[in-house]
């Protein structure tokens, strides 16, 4: 499994790598065309990194190819990756740590 990141803080990166231990975890934030030119299982975008460019593209990209591709496209506002930080500088607990991700990823 391969997940991209794109603009998301060093902290939530740090955290995502640690989370999925056993998954690729690059950060494509130099240049966002790996999205569109490599392949990964997941990308998670911070929406507050990006431009409305950039943002329409990676858009347009994911739409075009949602029917070829099982790739998941996560959008994070600055909010939700401060709340993700937060879960995982404040809970205690592999569990808790595993289910609030799970809360956030899945209620977007």
């Amino acid at each position: 499994m391969k997940i991209f990141t794109y603009g998301i803080n060093k902290s939530l990166h740090k955290n995502i790598r640690r989370y999925f231990r056993e998954t690729e975890v690059v950060d494509v934030s130099e240049q966002y065309q790996d999205i569109l030119a490599l392949s990964a299982d997941i990308v998670i975008i911070s929406k507050s990194y990006c431009s409305q460019e950039e943002l329409d593209i990676i858009k347009e990209f994911e739409a075009e190819t949602k029917n070829m591709d099982d790739t998941i496209y996560i959008y994070l506002t600055l909010e939700h990756e401060m709340e993700l930080t937060k879960a995982f500088g404040c809970y205690s607990g592999e569990d808790r740590r595993i289910w609030y991700l799970q809360w956030i990823l899945t209620g977007l």
